[in-house]
């Protein structure tokens, strides 16, 4: 495979988020040097924006004081009511929304590229989300509630889950009880048979569950980056059953997890095997052409395929393609999936070579960062803040069973983005072949998602102008991976249709039209429009060329990561002055790190306090606590004094503490505005008026 080399962006999709994350996986974090430098630079250009947005902070805070701001918007985060009810939290959450509206006006307010912007919103959103003051466990009343319930019993344990996710290679706290689950058993648990396999992949046949069938199969092409069985969670959510339901023939390619060993898996090697399985589909099936369905990452190399088909004369064997909520186009990017620059992909190139893969447990924390309160906070809060355990849902398993990313085909995803050489014709190069998007001519199903945070669905619909036949789009309502694992039927699913005939997506979305079902559902009865013959169903899988190997699911999906810590990046001496950049991601790094030594004091102190509260018993009934909370806290109603002496000390003590942990925090934002503003005095003045 061959590409032009230049500047990396990586667009919207999920292999930018899994390429991008080995950029910063060991290295500076989320908030690269010279995005962060820009973001001041820009400031400084606008010395009365930050003023501004400093004056409306201040006054806020000094509302919030008062008690006199306005009420919590609804966020998850906030729904326990001593977060209304009680003025000392309601003032906390209402300090913390103002600082992050403040930080998130000065990202706002100032003139930066489109890639670096969507870098900074990435940093900025996980570094708010990282704030909270519901991920403390003083400043979160359910924390509080939880452990007079069970006599401090909760804190505990939330220090023995935290300790149990330690030695995690992703740093990440546990989201899934993976206890709960086994693969071929109560998850990826439809019956059939893996009748064709290679060294990168294996082809499962799915038995028939109807008495007819349709003629023309349906090959379904997962991403590599997880595993195929987002289309066969539980049985009673499996997209794949309801297609047999339904009459479908279906078969599904499950990719090895690779290592070393196939490092040298690129473009050529995926294409090859999804060209194999297309043949070998059809003699099993005895079927003139088959649907090409690509789900998410999958629907990038869907589509590599088809034109790589359309190349080498074999077009013909394809019924209909489907691209869902994959975006092709680079220009559409998701936040915090390009390169800051041309080093940063080049280290993430040689971090691989040396590893001998993308490492999977990157990807995991990369994934985390794009939706930090859902994926990191709110299972922090879970497990540490109140002592859970984690919940056992089949998506949520699925989404923790990541896959390294071979090392040739990770290189080849990063040249191949460095001009966007995908839409251009003739620009990427497949076993020899250059492949043009505008030779698929076949019928095309593209997919997007409507809260999709991995493939912008206005990037899906940009694939609409890309080729060569007649395209349907399809907007769903939910999320990228939600999405695909919803089977038709599921209730209270929607999605939109419409023509397409120009290349705004906005414009399609004003003339589309809502429809009660899922997708499936409707492209069940789009291709069946196509190819409406059906036959007696096949009595066994496979066929005398190519038999059964083994039951489904395989082999290949229950190779599971390594649980090898992430590599650490060597040391290097340094003698020559640290360059700007490098100071102020220094100072960013020293103010950070005050957030840090405030929680470790916190602990430290409050250890003796913990262990004689867990040796209380369980306060019953428990109504008591909620009237605490539900009272202003400078005033301890009767039922405060009914919680035993070593809880009232602790909980007295514990709001010294995070007043103290509070004030830290705001001390970091502070001096962090202070920063900007010392930039913007630096520059001199400007011209440039402030907006109101």
């Amino acid at each position: 495979m061959s590409a032009p080399s230049g500047d990396v962006p990586w667009g919207g999709s999920e292999f930018g988020a899994v390429l991008h994350s080995r950029a910063g996986a060991d290295g500076t974090g989320l908030f690269a040097p010279a995005d962060l430098q820009r973001w001041i630079d820009a400031l400084s250009t606008v010395p009365g924006v930050v003023s501004e947005r400093m004056r409306d902070l201040a006054a806020h805070l000094a509302a919030v004081a008062m008690d006199d701001a306005e009420p919590l918007p609804l966020d998850r985060r906030f729904a326990d009511p001593a977060w209304t009810n009680n003025a000392y939290f309601r003032q906390l959450a209402q300090s913390y929304l103002a600082t992050c509206r403040a930080i998130q006006g000065l990202l706002d307010c100032v003139d930066l590229d489109h890639r670096t912007r969507a870098r900074l919103q990435l940093a900025v959103d996980n570094q708010l989300a990282a704030w909270a003051p519901t991920n403390n466990p003083f400043t979160n009343p359910a924390a509080w509630k939880e452990a007079i319930d069970t006599g401090g019993r909760s804190l505990l344990q939330g220090f023995a889950n935290w300790v149990g996710d330690l030695a995690s290679p992703t740093g990440l706290p546990t989201t899934v009880d993976h206890e709960a689950f086994e693969i071929g058993v109560n998850i990826a648990a439809t019956t059939g048979k893996v009748v064709w396999s290679n060294r990168i992949c294996e082809l499962i046949q799915y038995a028939p569950r109807a008495t007819d069938v349709s003629v023309t199969p349906s090959l379904i092409v997962p991403s590599t980056i997880n595993k195929f069985y987002s289309i066969d969670l539980s049985p009673e959510q499996s997209v794949v059953a309801a297609q047999l339901e339904r009459g479908h023939q279906v078969f599904a390619l499950s990719w090895v997890n690779p290592d070393e060993s196939h490092a040298d898996c690129g473009f050529d090697t995926y294409v090859s095997a999804i060209a194999e399985a297309v043949e070998v589909t059809r003699e099993i099936t005895d079927a003139p052409q088959l649907h090409l369905v690509g789900m998410c990452g999958g629907g990038v190399l869907a589509a590599l395929a088809a034109a790589y088909l359309a190349a080498v004369d074999r077009q013909s064997e394809l019924a209909t393609l489907t691209i869902a909520i994959a975006v092709i186009d680079d220009d559409f990017a998701a936040a915090g999936t390009s390169f800051p620059d041309d080093e940063a992909a080049e280290a993430a190139k040689d971090r691989a070579r040396e590893l001998g893969y993308f490492d999977g447990n990157d990807s995991a924390r990369s994934f985390s960062f794009m939706r930090p309160i859902e994926a990191i906070w709110m299972p922090v809060v879970n497990s540490y803040v109140l002592g859970r355990r984690p919940p056992a849902i089949p998506l949520l398993y699925w989404a923790a069973d990541q896959t390294n990313l071979a090392t040739r085909f990770g290189v080849d995803m990063i040249e191949a983005t460095a001009t966007n050489a995908l839409v251009r014709p003739g620009a990427t190069t497949v076993l020899g072949v250059p492949l043009d998007l505008r030779d698929i001519t076949v019928d095309t199903y593209v997919l997007g998602a409507s809260t999709d945070h991995v493939s912008p669905w206005q990037g899906c619909f940009r694939t609409t102008c890309l080729l060569g036949g007649d395209v349907t789009f399809v907007r769903a309502t939910g999320g990228h991976v939600t999405t695909v694992s919803r089977p038709p039927g599921t209730p209270r699913a929607r999605y939109r249709t419409g023509p397409v005939s120009g290349s705004d997506p906005e414009s399609w979305l004003a003339g589309s039209t809502e429809h009660d079902g899922t997708w499936w559902d409707h492209w069940n009865e789009w291709t069946s429009e196509r190819t409406p013959a059906y036959r007696p169903a096949p009595q066994t899988c496979g066929s005398q060329k190519h038999p059964p190997l083994a039951d489904a699911p395989g082999a290949y999906v229950r190779r599971r990561l390594s649980a090898t810590p992430r590599r650490q990046p060597a040391k290097t001496d340094n003698a020559s002055e640290p360059t700007r950049e490098e100071q102020v991601m220094a100072t960013y790094e020293e103010l950070t790190q005050q957030i840090g030594d405030a929680w470790i004091a916190a602990f430290k102190q409050t250890e003796e306090q913990m262990a004689a509260w867990a040796a209380q018993p369980p306060v019953s009934p428990v109504a008591a606590t909620s009237a605490v909370f539900e009272w202003p806290y400078h005033e301890k109603p009767e039922a405060w004094l009914d919680a035993p002496p070593s809880v009232r000390e602790a909980i007295e003590a514990n709001f010294a503490l995070s007043s103290r942990l509070l004030a830290a925090q705001h001390e970091l934002t502070l001096k962090w505005l202070d920063l900007a503003e010392q930039a913007s005095r630096a520059a001199g003045p400007s011209d440039e008026s402030a907006p109101a």
